[in-house]
């Protein structure tokens, strides 16, 4: 008689939040794309909030589980084991590191290990009580996974500081590239008063992002140098934050209309800002990866950023390192890379050749290969 295949649960809910969680919803829905196409001993069952989503529709020959739930957090913890448990499911994934309350096996991803390091932000932004479920939230993670996939070495060694109990669950596993459109011909309407050079940053605005560094430098800069380069800060930005913290820099600005803050916009103009940046500028003070760095390298774009946390890691020997604390540090390598043609063009080539190294099947094989033997130690493979 043939042994029937085990069932293995998949939570996709976190790529159907890119309103919420742009980031992890796009590196969610990337890995379950490299997942997909992998031949496993195994059955999947996609788990998600919305059949009729695009992440269900494209798992729905797997034959999707449908969990709702209004709080993410609430639904994984309470939710989702019952349901896996209810159909068969032999062990659970989570590819956003809040898993299921109760007994059944579980491994899971933390596409996000700096939440341990940078705190502060979140509680200097008001957000002590999102801060504190999160705490708890992947504390919990850590006891409940058998294995716990993270992006970075930083992130493993990080980990396994703080919760030494734990450090042989973790698994470094390294993002890959999220492929850009094609760069569009036609200048997007944010870039249209753009008359200089400019220096390009991606993320959400936070004090962790240092934005706040980067304008304040731009207002030095603008001060003493009339040739000084434009900045582009792409990222959504909370209203309190930017009334808070960002509106009141931006009045220092000498030609403020050199400083462009567009929001959050499409992967097309995403693309176009890549492919025209003189420089692009990564100065977080702490960074679980650093996905924008292996993006800007993979369109051609010399990459200065912060000597910090993963940072190092990723970029290598193709990027120039600053100190994301101090604003002199950042506008020296800035200067350094914008006007040296000959060191822009060797770190292009060295960035891209680096970046070769970081794809999405990479790391689902590694996904793979766990599960795998985490089946086979359950004694169901």
């Amino acid at each position: 008689m043939k042994q029937k295949r085990p069932l293995v649960g998949i939570d996709l809910a976190a790529a159907e939040q890119e309103g919420k969680a742009p980031g992890t919803a796009r590196l969610v829905r990337h890995q379950s794309d490299a997942l997909r196409t992998i031949d496993v001993p195994w059955d999947w069952v996609p788990t998600v909030l919305d059949p009729s989503s695009e992440i269900g529709a494209s798992w729905a020959d797997k034959g999707v589980l449908s969990v709702r739930g209004d709080r993410i957090s609430l639904r994984n913890s309470f939710a989702l084991g019952p349901a896996w448990r209810k159909v068969g499911c032999a062990l659970g994934y989570c590819p956003n590191g809040i898993v299921p309350a109760g007994s059944l096996p579980i491994v899971s991803s933390f596409f996000d290990a700096s939440l341990f390091e940078a705190g502060g932000t979140w509680i200097r932004s008001g957000r002590l009580l999102s801060y504190v479920i999160l705490q708890v939230v992947s504390r919990y993670s850590l006891l409940r996974s058998r294995r716990l996939f993270v992006l970075s070495d930083y992130g493993v060694g990080k980990l396994s500081h703080l919760f030494p109990n734990a450090a042989h669950k973790l698994v470094m596993t390294p993002c890959g590239l999220i492929p850009l459109p094609p760069c569009p011909a036609e200048s997007p309407k944010w870039a249209f008063d753009l008359v200089t050079p400019y220096v390009l940053f991606v993320g959400i605005f936070s004090d962790n992002k240092n934005q706040q560094s980067l304008i304040r430098l731009w207002s030095e800069r603008q001060a003493s140098c009339a040739t000084w380069p434009s900045l582009v800060l792409l990222g959504g930005c909370d209203p309190g934050y930017y009334s808070t913290k960002i509106a009141p820099i931006l009045k220092t600005l000498p030609r403020p209309q050199e400083v462009i803050l567009p929001g959050r916009v499409s992967d097309t103009d995403l693309s176009w800002a890549y492919s025209h940046a003189a420089a692009y500028v990564q100065p977080s003070f702490s960074e679980g990866f650093g996905l924008p760095v292996i993006e800007a390298m993979s369109a051609g774009v010399p990459v200065i950023c912060s000597n910090t946390t993963s940072l190092p890691e990723v970029g290598g020997n193709a990027v120039a390192y600053c100190d994301p604390g101090n604003i002199g540090s950042i506008g020296r390598e800035i200067e350094r890379v914008v006007g040296n043609p000959r060191l822009r063009q060797e770190m292009i080539s060295i960035g891209r050749e680096r970046v070769r190294h970081y794809t999405w099947r990479k790391n689902a094989d590694i996904v793979v290969s766990t599960i795998h033997q985490e089946l086979m130690e359950l004694e169901l493979l």
